[in-house]
């Protein structure tokens, strides 16, 4: 993917947060920028920008991997170890109760 591609996926909102900050931005970054707001015919208002878009989703994939992570370990550590039926209740008490906090840990909201 392009870094054109990437801010065409953008929304308006994100590219106008990006437009009023173009110095944070190297010259190739500020002149991508300034050609997305061409092309979609965006201009920088004075007062207040629009609040971009919460995107949550790449949280969850993370979220997944890393519980997926925590399986895969699991069933490692078991397999070295010789383990018969899961290693028993509290080491699986112990992988449930990781998931759990993993999962709530990548996925809440930090904006509350």
């Amino acid at each position: 993917m392009t870094v054109e591609e990437i801010w065409r996926a953008k929304t308006d909102a994100d590219v106008l947060v990006a437009a009023s900050q173009l110095d944070e931005y190297l010259p190739d970054g500020q002149q991508v920028i300034r050609a997305e707001m061409q092309r979609r015919g965006l201009t920088l208002a004075p007062g207040p920008l629009p609040a971009p878009v919460p995107r949550r989703w790449p949280r969850y994939g993370l979220a997944v991997v890393a519980c997926g992570a925590i399986v895969l370990g699991y069933a490692t550590l078991g397999a070295a170890l010789g383990w018969q039926q899961g290693g028993g209740v509290l080491v699986m008490i112990l992988v449930v109760l990781a998931l759990g906090a993993t999962w709530r840990a990548i996925t809440r909201r930090r904006d509350r």
